[in-house]
């Protein structure tokens, strides 16, 4: 298996997602590495009734197992994983997935002293700040982009500072 993307977004399956990034690298299959979703029957039919061509399946694991669902993957299978979070990416590399690359998308938090606005649709909170530095520190390439036609912006872990 390929994995060609691995994405951010707290929204998961949208249309960024589905008529942006899908077909511009002609995506396969969408796995969903997130738990909230796997507690919801009702959600991930939602999700998938989200899917169009070319992408002909959807997936969900929590990100622990990614690795173990990978694993059982084609291995010229066009993947795309989505996170909900950033803390689900630290679980999924905790775990033992490697991944080359990190596309920073969606991901919305209250404006509070807690958080802190990366780029304009993508804040984090300290934790998610400390997970995303470690990430780089390790060699993984951390990108904001929306969408393909986007101009990525590098995450630089030094770049971002608390206004407390």
């Amino acid at each position: 298996m390929t994995v060609l993307a691995a994405r951010v977004d707290q929204k998961l399956i949208h249309g960024q997602v589905t008529l942006g990034w899908a077909p511009f690298l002609e995506i396969e299959e969408i796995i969903v590495a997130d738990h909230l979703a796997l507690e919801s029957d009702l959600l991930m039919d939602i999700m998938a009734l989200g899917i169009h061509p070319p992408v002909g399946n959807i997936s969900f694991v929590t990100p622990p197992k990614l690795n173990e669902l990978l694993a059982e993957k084609r291995k010229d299978l066009r993947i795309m994983i989505l996170f909900r979070d950033v803390a689900g990416v630290g679980e999924a590399v905790h775990e033992g997935l490697c991944l080359t690359s990190l596309n920073l998308g969606n991901q919305f938090y209250k404006p509070s002293p807690e958080t802190l606005r990366l780029a304009d649709s993508f804040f984090v909170n300290d934790q998610d700040l400390k997970t995303l530095a470690s990430l780089a520190e390790d060699g993984l390439k951390i990108y904001f982009q929306s969408l393909p036609a986007d101009q990525p912006t590098l995450f630089e872990p030094n770049r971002y500072r608390w206004n407390r």
